[in-house]
């Protein structure tokens, strides 16, 4: 398993190389000018820190499961999106489960050469034991590589907690060439309640685009620098998010993208200022192609 996991290694490469070699032609012409029907995309991911490295520790966070149903229109997108996130302690056998429901609205303006994107949240948070220690005991035993249960695997939870979360994101950008976006943003949320992570913070991507309409490839890449708080002493626990000051998060993402799907790999540092890093394998399918850059799939 091992090796198939660093074989992902090899595959980002060949991305990055193919993503070079494909024609240099414009990629399809921009979201923003081209009339559409709204349309229903699904999508799912799933992260691991074994997916970014074949040493991944199991510790700090360890697994993102998610799923994702968006109504997209030519220049709104409304989601909602489900995602089970588990966290073990680095210094001793505390874990939680972190879950999360979120409805969410982005719409887009043209204002000169911008773009802006921008829109409200509201979610749902739960912490606590949410069959995190078992899924990944579960998964441990079918790739038999890992701690389970039986020889170590941390399962001490803390009571369950509720939390409200409220925010929006948004920002400018801007294509200086058929191929390259050039994006920042903001991002506020406000965690009301026992759980969940009250966060501001500033983020960015050059995204870049090379093939024909029909199959393109994707390379994107930027920095963030974030700031978080929490009521929930199980969140911060250490590996899990830093409450401490700001830390910087960056990202790489690369996809291959079709007019009615897209599927890919991003890889993310630092995660929540936990010093742990995740690898992500995704995909998207219909909802045409608007609301694929960094402002919706961040």
């Amino acid at each position: 398993m091992r090796a198939r996991l660093r074989n992902l290694s090899g595959l980002l490469r060949w991305l990055a190389l193919c993503w070079f070699w494909c024609p240099g032609q414009a990629s399809a012409e921009p979201s923003e000018g081209r009339p559409w029907h709204s349309a229903l995309r699904v999508g799912a991911e799933w992260a691991n820190d074994q997916l970014y490295s074949s040493d991944g520790d199991d510790l700090g966070f360890t697994q993102d499961l998610g799923v994702q149903v968006h109504y997209v229109g030519a220049t709104d997108d409304l989601s909602l999106r489900a995602r089970q996130r588990l966290m073990i302690e680095r210094t001793s056998d505390r874990r939680t489960d972190e879950v999360t429901f979120e409805l969410g609205w982005l719409t887009e303006h043209r204002g000169g050469p911008f773009v802006w994107t921008f829109g409200p949240t509201l979610g749902l948070v739960l912490s606590g034991n949410y069959g995190g220690s078992e899924l990944q005991n579960a998964w441990h035993e079918l790739i038999d590589n890992g701690y389970t249960l039986e020889s170590g695997l941390p399962d001490r939870y803390a009571p369950h907690r509720t939390g409200v979360l409220v925010g929006a994101r948004g920002g400018p950008s801007w294509l200086p060439l058929p191929w390259l976006r050039v994006l920042v943003g903001v991002e506020a949320t406000g965690a009301l309640g026992g759980t969940g992570q009250s966060l501001i913070a500033v983020y960015d991507a050059l995204e870049f685009e090379s093939g024909s309409p029909s199959f393109r490839l994707v390379l994107t890449g930027g920095i963030d620098y974030e700031r978080s708080w929490t009521n929930d002493p199980t969140l911060a626990l250490p590996g899990g998010y830093a409450t401490s000051g700001i830390y910087r998060s960056t990202h790489l993402r690369m996809a291959a993208r079709g007019r009615e799907w897209e599927a890919g790999l991003r890889a993310q540092t630092n995660v929540g200022g936990s010093e742990g890093h995740l690898g992500m394998i995704y995909v998207l399918i219909g909802g045409g192609e608007g609301f694929r850059h960094e402002h919706a799939l961040r």
